[in-house]
């Protein structure tokens, strides 16, 4: 799913973006999937792991999605705006990755986050391999309105899951512990 949506972005903004920029070059995937992967497992054992199920419980799933997207997204401000990347155009983004990864998530039952672990490093490896990429504005918008029109569906789906009330405990799993056979 990333690299289709990402690389539409790039098709779609490139030519008013113009051409040009860094990249990597393509034999340097392998290498890069390697080394985004390991550090997309240690963000994601934060963000998934250990801080998406009790969100969720509280929050419901867009909840918890857009709350972990808006912290996520503030978490890269700083680097982003020192790479002199769109900020605000970036943030969008982010908040909308992070609608698709617990939608994603929830969708593998929620037992394991390698689903959210591969996608995160996919957002990093298909930009690193488009020249230009990063460097234009015009592409990191589009970027950011082609994830939030794949986001915007998913988290009218991810609604369906309203928050755990209660004593601030997750109920028994049929109510609200398990995302097993919710789809």
């Amino acid at each position: 799913m990333v690299p289709s949506y990402v690389v539409a972005s790039y098709v779609v903004a490139s030519p008013v973006a113009g051409e040009g920029g860094a990249h990597a070059p393509v034999a340097a995937a392998p290498l890069l999937f390697a080394v985004f992967l390991v550090s997309a497992a240690a963000e994601e054992a934060g963000w998934t792991a250990y801080a998406t199920d009790p969100l969720r419980r509280r929050l419901g799933a867009l909840g918890a999605a857009v709350v972990l997207g808006a912290v996520w997204g503030v978490w890269h401000l700083v680097p982003l705006a020192q790479a002199g990347r769109s900020p605000a155009w970036t943030f969008l983004g982010t908040v909308a990755a992070r609608v698709i990864m617990v939608w994603v998530y929830r969708g593998s039952g929620g037992n394991v986050p390698s689903a959210a672990v591969v996608f995160h490093a996919m957002l990093n490896v298909v930009p690193s391999l488009l020249p230009g990429y990063s460097a234009d504005a015009t592409v990191v918008a589009c970027a950011a309105l082609f994830t939030t029109l794949v986001a915007v569906p998913l988290g009218v789906r991810l609604l369906r899951e309203p928050p755990c009330h209660g004593s601030g405990r997750a109920r028994p799993a049929p109510i609200c512990g398990s995302w097993r056979g919710r789809r």
